[in-house]
């Protein structure tokens, strides 16, 4: 008598494996290995890139005004950043308007963001 179990349906924890790749505090050394273990879940899961892109722009929403708090945001917007554009670069994302979004949110009101409106 064989045992038959259903198979395991992980899709409805795509959003939670979305939440803990866009809150994990990464080291710029660490963000090759999560651009593969992104590009796993992608690979997988389709609903995965869709979703990470705009968690990732989260991290940009609050501003750095000084002191080791901000310190410690400007690292994570920094590697946050980072991950994105690879993660844009191998396809997981492919929207490309959620980096120039970020980019444009990060230098402002500069004569450089206004060159690409």
């Amino acid at each position: 008598m064989a045992l038959s179990s259903p198979p395991l349906v992980y899709m409805q924890y795509v959003s939670e494996a979305v939440s803990a790749v866009a809150e994990a505090p990464l080291r710029l050394s660490e963000v090759p290995a999560a651009v593969a273990v992104c590009s796993l879940l992608h690979q997988r899961y389709t609903e995965f890139g869709p979703a990470l892109g705009p968690a990732l722009a989260k991290a940009f929403a609050s501003k750095a005004g000084g002191g080791e708090e901000d310190r410690a945001l400007l690292r994570r917007q920094r590697s946050s950043l980072r991950l994105l554009g690879e993660v844009l670069a191998v396809g997981v994302v492919a929207e490309a308007g959620v980096l120039l979004r970020v980019v444009r949110e990060l230098v402002g009101g500069s004569p450089v963001c206004r060159a690409f409106e």
